[in-house]
């Protein structure tokens, strides 16, 4: 009899409520008999993991140690919860300890959503791509949806469209400030505002 194979090994980076659950499912149908697919979904919110675990349990996944699995496809997912401001450096150290990976998924959102923390050196961004080349052989990047920061895309829409609608008062200037076209917004990381 044939020796099963190993595992395909990915890390969703920003895996938020899980919105590629789906993506993954098909992928391990793909992959065939005897086949299984690792997902450890890492993201900085535990409250999108937590969303994601409950997207899982209502596909019917089972709740195992550390995360949930499917039989028919062969699939486990496990929940890490990073830290906003991590350096991409000790995030790395985490996430060797639960691969190797044959695989980063990450929307570009997640990525250039990473706020520059540091003042001189490299971005942020630059470190964790980085990272990933170390951790990985692959990296697939998606454009990300216009779902995400579906709150703050909206709240500034909001504040736009009082501007025209004539309101020119300081208060309303003062929180558009930069975000003036369409599309702009700030977005809030560990107590400060990003553009």
């Amino acid at each position: 009899a044939a020796a099963p194979r190993r595992a395909l090994v990915v890390l969703d980076f920003g895996a938020g409520d899980g919105r590629c659950l789906g993506a993954f499912v098909d992928a391990a149908r793909f992959l065939g008999d005897g086949a299984a697919l690792r997902v450890v979904a890492y993201d900085v919110s535990r409250g999108a993991l937590r969303a994601f675990e409950r997207r899982c349990l209502d596909a019917g996944f089972e709740p195992i140690k550390d995360g949930v699995a499917s039989k028919n496809p062969n699939v486990t997912i496990s929940f890490e919860t990073g830290g906003a401001g991590d350096a991409p450096e000790a995030a790395e150290r985490r996430l060797e300890t639960l691969g190797p990976f044959d695989l980063i998924y990450s929307g570009w959102g997640s990525t250039s959503a990473i706020p520059d923390l540091e003042e001189d050196g490299p971005s942020r961004q630059d470190r964790f791509l980085a990272v990933f080349k170390r951790l990985a052989p692959r990296l697939v990047q998606v454009v990300s949806s216009e779902n995400n920061f579906a709150g703050p895309r909206a709240r500034f829409d909001a504040l736009r469209a009082r501007r025209l609608a004539g309101d020119a008062s300081s208060d309303l200037l003062s929180e558009l400030r930069l975000a003036t076209r369409r599309g702009h917004f700030y977005y809030p990381v560990s107590g400060r505002e990003y553009f």
